[in-house]
């Protein structure tokens, strides 16, 4: 009814309502009409009295997420430079990037890489309270400034992140030491994890053996054992350069086992050159 110029339908209805004294009034936001029905279906009861006391003090506590993780690592070779980074956030999810280094570098050169990718990554996603872990020992103690030098730098520095060397575990160890002590780490979603693989898993004569779906008892393999064997069945004397799926199955069937077999089965087919 607002506009300056009013076709036929809307010229006819206009005068005929107004006789009625008909008063346009806009509709109310549709959040406040929520409220506004849930209050009318949930009156207040006459004898409901004020109170500032909390029946549940718990609720007023503000959780404090801790610090996300993040590794790095660079490598070297002939086929090309390449850098990774792996964030693991507060609630334990993982996220993995990888990155490819146009000009051939030196190992600490593409350490060092790594890092600065790492660090913008994190800076971008606003995390500035990160614990950063890498294996190249040169990387970690240029970072950490003696405190005879500069203390006002290595205060902030620690403020930022914390810098340890990165420490491998065999994952195997973890599952001998539950299956023969019962000890489990300290890590609520790992210790769940192992309890629930633990039945498939047997300790016998010094190795680790996992029961696959058809009874078979598989040798669990370390990480220099894993690359021996991908190695065999893939390019060996034997191996057929199968693809990384078919490549899974064919070390299942040699009777061996690690937990990332799958993709590390991918991963080797598809750098693989003469594939």
């Amino acid at each position: 009814m607002s506009k300056p110029v009013l076709n036929d339908r809307l010229a006819r209805w206009y005068l005929q309502f107004q006789q009625f004294e008909i008063v346009y009034i806009p509709q109310k936001a549709v959040k406040g009409q929520a409220l506004a029905d849930f209050l009318a279906d949930h009156p207040i009861p006459d004898d409901w009295k004020l109170t500032d006391k909390l029946h549940d003090e718990d609720a007023m506590v503000i959780e404090v997420q801790p610090p996300w993780k993040m590794y790095f690592d660079g490598a070297t070779h002939r086929e090309g430079d390449g850098a990774g980074v792996v964030f693991v956030t507060s609630q334990g999810e993982i996220l993995p990037y990888s990155f490819t280094v146009t000009q051939h570098c030196t190992n600490n050169v593409v350490e060092y890489q790594a890092l600065i990718l790492g660090l913008e990554m994190a800076v971008d996603m606003r995390q500035l309270q990160l614990h950063i872990f890498g294996d190249s020992e040169l990387v970690i103690n240029q970072l950490l400034v003696p405190p005879d030098e500069n203390e006002d730098e290595e205060s902030k520095l620690e403020c930022l992140v914390a810098v340890t060397e990165d420490v491998k575990i065999d994952w195997r160890q973890t599952m001998i030491d539950y299956l023969c002590y019962g000890i489990l780490p300290e890590d609520p979603r790992r210790k769940t994890g192992i309890r629930r693989r633990a039945p498939r898993f047997l300790y016998y004569k010094d190795t680790l053996y996992r029961r696959s779906f058809e009874g078979v008892l598989l040798r669990c393999l370390g990480e220099d054992e894993t690359i021996q064997a991908m190695q065999e069945a893939h390019s060996g004397v034997c191996g057929s350069h199968q693809s990384g799926t078919k490549f899974h199955f064919h070390i299942k069937r040699m009777g061996y086992y690690w937990p990332t077999m799958v993709n590390d089965c991918l991963d080797y087919a598809r750098r693989c050159k003469a594939c």
